[in-house]
Parts: structure tokens; sequence; C-alpha cells
């Protein structure tokens, strides 16, 4: 599976947004998902949020093969914010998606 080796630091924003960059995966890779929660997902990385996507909270935010992304219309607060990488689609229409990258943490105003 593909999997992302860390997320780079996160730029100023704007009040309500936040801009996440990360390194590309080694593997072969089709896109990248970006996970988001206000809560902790500590060991269970557990994420609850998708941003713009209208997905399921679960199913991360697809971002395609973009290596940043701007995420807008946030609540005030703390995020943790993670990313995967996602291969190729087998027959049965799944793709094979790669371990969360590291959990970074921010404030947003």
């Amino acid at each position: 599976m593909a999997s992302i080796r860390f997320i780079s630091r996160i730029p100023v924003a704007g009040p309500g947004q936040m801009f996440i960059t990360w390194t590309p995966s080694p593997a072969p890779t089709v896109g990248y998902r970006i996970y988001f929660t206000q809560s902790n997902p500590g060991s269970t990385g557990v994420f609850d949020q998708v941003i713009g996507s209208g997905e399921d909270a679960g199913a991360g935010t697809v971002v395609g093969a973009l290596l940043g992304y701007m995420v807008s219309g946030l609540a005030a607060g703390t995020w943790y914010v993670a990313v995967t990488a996602y291969n190729a689609v087998d027959g049965d229409g799944q793709q094979f998606e790669g371990d969360y990258s590291n959990v970074v943490t921010k404030v947003v105003t």
C-alpha cells in the first residue's frame, strides 16, 4: 500500500482556513485523501470530518494527485489532520489505500 512520509508545516492562512502540504508517496499513487477531526484521534485513528467533498466522514476528502490543499469554512478550534495515498482501483471499484500519515495539529481562528 502507498503511504505518506509526513505532512509539512501548515503555513498561516486566513480565518477558518488551513493550507496543508505533504510529500509524495514513494509507492505508485493515483491520489490522496485528507482526513480531519476536532477530536484528538489518538491511537484509534478516528477522523470524523469531511471538508467540501460530500462524502461520508469516514471516506476522507479526495484531492486527487495534488500535493497541497487549502481548506476553508472550518469552525474555530483545534483540528487534527492526516493524509493517505491510494493507488489503482481494482475490478470491483475498490481503491487500495495506505496508512495515515503523521497527524498534524492546527488551531484555526
